[in-house]
């Protein structure tokens, strides 16, 4: 594991360690399971001092297994601009169908 504090570096996540760190968070423990089996995914949980959104991605290397896997932590503030993003998205969408309903007969 590579991560901003020493004490992780080098340490399995699923170790006592790195779980006793973490809470046992189920969440944040289905979010590295499936994305250690090939999956992108990410998960909102809460952690020690506050939400968090992580967003997990494996690389798939030679033969198409994933051999590295990138996960970015985000405080929760930023999971609430996604969500307006995501809103965003949506309307422009509907107006986009509306759009081409109204062109093409």
């Amino acid at each position: 594991m590579i991560h901003p504090l020493k004490t992780f570096v080098g340490t399995l996540f699923f170790g006592n360690y790195a779980q006793e760190v973490t809470g046992h968070n189920t969440v944040l423990d289905n979010l590295i399971r499936k994305v250690m089996l090939g999956r992108p995914d990410f998960a909102v949980y809460v952690f020690i001092n506050g939400q968090r959104l992580n967003t997990g991605y494996p690389i798939f290397v030679g033969g198409g297994k994933a051999v590295y896997f990138v996960l970015v932590i985000t405080p929760a503030p930023a999971a609430k601009i996604y969500s307006q993003i995501n809103d965003v998205i949506f309307t422009e969408r509907i107006e986009i169908f509306s759009v081409m309903n109204c062109i093409l007969p």
